[in-house]
């Protein structure tokens, strides 16, 4: 990758944005999130950036431990503009999210940088509403 120009990686598509049975059938068949641990090591190896979704501090943890150099908290489809799905958590929800997320993550390195995406945070008066929120 690194002789192609490329100079990080992030898990995308994820399997993170499946839950309930298909998130189960995916992880018994071998295709789970522990190979996009996996692939986030690798290419810390390569000393690549890497910038891996996570949805909750167990996986926040796992790909912290893998060498991930930023956490990004994942909270959904993204909802609003032309596009944009019409459900999603509550502004507040994603506050107590972040930060369990940035918490778990930092009790393994205190350095990893934390950033956050989707869901209701669409907007730049969103994403003020978050950082005023969140703990760190």
């Amino acid at each position: 990758l690194k002789t192609m120009g490329f100079s990080g990686v992030q898990n995308f598509p994820t399997i993170g944005l499946f839950d309930g049975q298909m998130r189960q059938s995916f992880e018994e068949t071998g295709m789970g999130f522990g190979l996009e641990v996996d692939m986030i090591a690798a290419a810390h190896e390569l000393d690549l950036l890497t910038t891996p979704y996570v949805f909750n501090p167990d996986e926040a943890r796992a790909m912290t431990k893998a060498g991930a150099d930023i956490i990004v908290a994942h909270m959904g489809v993204t909802t609003g503009g032309s596009i944009g799905a019409t459900s999603a958590k509550s502004l507040d929800d994603c506050v107590t999210e972040i930060d369990a997320i940035a918490e778990a993550a930092r009790v393994v390195r205190k350095d990893v940088i934390l950033l956050c995406h989707g869901g209701p945070i669409s907007m730049p008066d969103d994403a003020r509403y978050i950082l005023e929120r969140c703990k760190g």
